[in-house]
């Protein structure tokens, strides 16, 4: 509304001749920047994967706070759930392509090992996909 008010303030000054040209086109152009900054971050935020990826990774910081944790064969994850996982843990998420003895590892469900035992954590449902945490004993 605010928004239509201001091009409409625009229009009419640029009518009666007591502004300039460039000045209405620059007007318009803040009015548009405007409203597009306060509309897409909104819209963002509700429609992305961004909040469910950040819960993710503080839920996988927090289970495996002070372990050794890894992505098992270079898992494709997210960048915010990296992050967000790192953050918290104060290291580095690295890959690992075999499993190794009371580590936890982030791991497609078709990937679960069949001759390491293991303990299954939590299963994610991450985008079309299942991830589960397991810790290997």
């Amino acid at each position: 509304i605010v928004c239509s008010i201001v091009l409409l303030i625009l229009w009419i000054l640029l009518l009666t001749g007591s502004v300039r040209p460039m000045l209405v086109v620059f007007g318009v152009l803040v009015v548009g920047k405007l409203a597009f900054s306060t509309i897409t971050p909104q819209s963002r935020r509700l429609e992305s994967n961004a909040a469910s990826d950040k819960a993710i990774g503080l839920e996988l910081a927090e289970i495996t706070k002070g372990e050794r944790l890894f992505r098992y064969q270079d898992l494709r994850i997210s960048l915010t759930v990296v992050f967000y996982t790192e953050r918290e843990r104060f290291e580095v998420l690295n890959s690992k392509n075999t499993f190794e003895k009371g580590a936890y590892f982030l791991c497609l469900i078709e990937d679960l090992p069949i001759n390491t035992r293991y303990d299954l954590v939590k299963v994610f449902n991450y985008r079309n996909e299942r991830i589960a945490l397991i810790k290997t004993v």
